[in-house]
C-alpha cells in the first residue's frame, strides 16, 4: 500500500495529478481496506490543529494573490513555510515523548 503512494507522489508529474490527490487516494484506500471503524479513527484526529494549518495556508494563499508587492510576499510565505515545517516537527516529537513516557 505504502509503495503504491510513494509511487504515486514519484509519477504524480507523469500521472498529472496534483500531490494531494495522491494523498487523498491514498488515504481513501487505506480507509477502505482497514478493519478500524471509521468513527474510532476520526475521533482520534487533531481537527484544531487540522483547521489552524488550512486556515495559515488560506490565509497566505490570499495574501499571495491581492499582494502589491509579490517578492515581499514570497519571502513571508518562505518564512511561514519554515516556521510550520519547524513547529510541526517539535510537535510531533513533543507528542512522541509524551506518548512514550
Amino acid at each position: 500500500m505504502l509503495a503504491l503512494v510513494v509511487a504515486g507522489f514519484v509519477l504524480h508529474p507523469v500521472l498529472h495529478y496534483e500531490p494531494s490527490i495522491v494523498a487523498l487516494l491514498g488515504a481513501g484506500l487505506l480507509v477502505a481496506v482497514s478493519s478500524a471503524e471509521t468513527g474510532e479513527v476520526l475521533s482520534e484526529v487533531e481537527w484544531p490543529t487540522l483547521a489552524f494549518f488550512a486556515g495559515l495556508f488560506i490565509m497566505l494563499g490570499g495574501l499571495i494573490d491581492t499582494a502589491h508587492h509579490p517578492l515581499a510576499v514570497h519571502q513571508i510565505g518562505l518564512v511561514v513555510t519554515a516556521a510550520t515545517v519547524t513547529i510541526s516537527l517539535i510537535y510531533v516529537w513533543l507528542r512522541y515523548f509524551a506518548l512514550a513516557a
